[in-house]
């Protein structure tokens, strides 16, 4: 299931759980996150979708 919730917190949280799960895993995800977001400053996003990490979210996935 993929669920979209717009808060730092729950996404430490949810980061932690595949932590706990497998760190390897929990790296790939925090790395896909970092390449979608960085991708979005390079193509000059809107601030406010990269500030909810829209742009991090399916990379993200993705790479997990």
């Amino acid at each position: 299931e993929i669920f979209v919730v717009n808060d730092p917190l729950v996404g430490v949280l949810l980061l932690a759980g595949i932590g706990c799960y497998s760190p390897g895993c929990a790296g790939a995800t925090i790395l896909g996150a970092s390449v979608g977001t960085a991708t979005a400053v390079a193509m000059s996003a809107p601030a406010a979708e990269i500030g909810m990490g829209l742009w991090g979210f399916n990379p993200a996935l993705t790479s997990l």
